[in-house]
């Protein structure tokens, strides 16, 4: 007679090293990933520089290695919950592709066309999470990229930063302090006692608290003197960490 009881633990057991297997799949995926990520922030600085071709094309080689030993692995076997996105082979297979664009635009010294042709690859990345519900420390660092963007695409002075200006910086700067304490927040274990991270990010959060500080009392020259340092401390922590 067939007793559920009896088979109770058996399924029990087979759930659980099921569970652990999947993620233990994850785990390995988002390892290579990191491993090929590595070399692709280095590239988007190197390619932000006007002087830095041979550099850039041993970074750009070095994640197109990276990820195709990453794909070979993956492409046709993704884990969980991977699986189940539509954006799974399609993002795999053109990361490949932008990154040699943008690499056949560097070797041609064109570093400028072959940074913003490669840039879209961490849009897909955070696309492709974003279909499986996962966001991690990479895409709160993105976020913040892009509301950054719009605070130092502005170019202000003595002349310009008026009331109304200041007005507008107090609340782009309360957006980036908000975003990077979001980062803090999903600080991945294996940097939370790298002191190397702890002193780029809380060098990011003490400049954004400074500039906080100095919009508060309207004092334009330390407003003026902080704002230069914002994106160089972004780029420290993102091409590291990011």
């Amino acid at each position: 007679m067939f007793s559920f009881k009896k088979i109770l633990p058996v399924f029990l057991m087979f759930v659980m090293v099921s569970s652990i297997g999947f993620a233990g799949d994850l785990a390995n995926f988002h390892n290579k990933l990191d491993e090929a990520y590595a070399p692709y922030r280095m590239s988007l600085s190197l390619t932000n520089k006007k002087d830095k071709q041979e550099a850039a094309i041993k970074t750009m080689n070095a994640f197109t290695k990276k990820w195709a030993a990453l794909s070979s692995t993956y492409l046709n076997n993704p884990p969980a919950p991977y699986n189940e996105s539509p954006l799974w082979k399609s993002t795999i297979t053109k990361t490949s592709e932008v990154m040699k664009e943008g690499l056949t635009l560097v070797k041609a010294g064109k570093l400028k066309a072959g940074h913003k042709t490669i840039e879209a690859i961490r849009g897909m990345l955070g696309k492709l999470r974003k279909s499986v519900s996962i966001r991690n420390f990479s895409d709160y660092v993105n976020t913040y990229h892009t509301e950054m963007e719009h605070l130092v695409g502005v170019k202000y002075s003595k002349q310009n930063l008026n009331a109304k200006a200041i007005i507008k910086l107090r609340e782009k700067v309360a957006v980036l302090r908000f975003l990077m304490n979001e980062a803090k927040a999903a600080t991945p274990k294996k940097y939370s006692e790298n002191a190397t991270f702890q002193k780029f990010l809380n060098g990011n959060i003490k400049l954004l608290q400074l500039l906080h500080q100095s919009l508060e009392k309207g004092d334009k020259n330390k407003v003026l003197a902080i704002l230069p340092k914002i994106k160089p401390a972004y780029g420290k922590l993102f091409i590291k960490f990011g």
